[in-house]
């Protein structure tokens, strides 16, 4: 609707957040009822600079190829090497919600 809403946007709790980073930020603010750039203003509260949408496509796509690359070859890529591989991009699926486009961020 019009009118411009009242950008509440200190409503809106980081754990609110986590559940919607699987969409695209404009999506996203769509069903919150917020502009593009009050999303980004929220994130940016949560210490957020990027939405991590697409890293995380990037990172299930990976561990797709991965698991069934596990499957496909007995031998090859050690299984327990793929096996790694998969822990390792798990846990920084974890913590995407946290550490990505956070200014924490250590290279």
């Amino acid at each position: 609707g019009a009118g411009g809403g009242s950008g509440s946007t200190e409503a809106i709790s980081a754990d609110v957040l986590k559940q919607y980073l699987h969409l695209p930020a404009k999506e996203v603010a769509k069903r919150l009822g917020l502009c593009l750039t009050s999303l980004k203003k929220v994130c940016r509260q949560h210490g957020m600079t990027r939405w991590p949408y697409r890293k995380l496509r990037s990172i299930e796509k990976k561990l797709e190829s991965l698991q069934s690359s596990a499957r496909d070859k007995d031998g090859g890529t050690s299984g327990e090497d793929v096996m790694r591989q998969i822990e390792a991009l798990r846990s920084e699926k974890e913590a995407l919600p946290t550490s990505y486009g956070t200014r924490a961020e250590a290279s």
